[in-house]
């Protein structure tokens, strides 16, 4: 049986030592680039190929795990476009929504429609007050009413306060809000009086 020197095995033992770290240091990126990056490139992929198809159910589906203020740009914006174009609203204003949903878009924006979509309303509310806009503010009121209405995690009483709560923001801010309606009554009012009196100031001079 053959000893091998001290010194040698202490070589031996820190290269083996110094071998193991470098494996695992080289195994990290590995992992996180097979388990995590990998999947997640997949998944943005196959999210654009469906939008491009017009699949914006499958769009949904296909980001439907990940974070979305990490998404990029483009992908929130396919994503929010995905979201709207499923919601259930009006012909009339899904379409004034589309107009306004575009890769320039706010990215605080197209979060609310995200954030909408998934239910998570309370998180829509937060983008859409960051943003000041009262429209977005009262859509999230009216989705949190009927979250609110349909929770079966409440008892009565508690429904009926955060509902009332609710309806009583949302008051206040159609109040504060509404369009002007006398201005454009009174907008219309003289255009229907101008051409009246052309036509009486036109019979006078034909009666003449």
């Amino acid at each position: 049986m053959q000893l091998i020197p001290t010194k040698r095995f202490q070589l031996f033992k820190r290269l083996a030592i110094a071998f193991i770290i470098v494996s695992v240091v080289l195994a990290v990126p590995l992992v996180y680039f097979g388990l995590i990056s990998l999947p997640y490139q997949h998944n943005l992929l196959d999210a654009h190929e469906e939008y491009l198809a017009a699949n914006y159910g499958e769009v949904i589906n296909s980001l439907i795990d990940e974070q979305a203020e990490n998404l990029p740009k483009a992908s929130k914006y396919i994503l929010a476009y995905s979201y709207v174009s499923t919601e259930q609203i009006s012909d009339s204003d899904k379409k004034i929504i589309m107009n306004n949903i575009s890769l320039n878009s706010d990215a605080n924006y197209l979060l609310y429609w995200i954030y909408n979509g998934r239910g998570n309303f309370e998180s829509a509310m937060d983008k859409a007050k960051y943003l000041d806009d009262p429209v977005l503010i009262m859509h999230g009121l009216i989705q949190q009413i009927e979250q609110a209405k349909n929770d079966p995690d409440l008892s009565g009483a508690e429904r009926d306060d955060i509902v009332n709560n609710l309806q009583d923001e949302l008051f206040e801010y159609k109040e504060e809000y509404k369009p002007d309606v006398t201005e454009e009554n009174q907008s219309q009012s003289e255009t229907t009086t101008t051409p009246n009196n052309d036509v009486q100031g036109g019979d006078t001079q034909s009666t003449e």
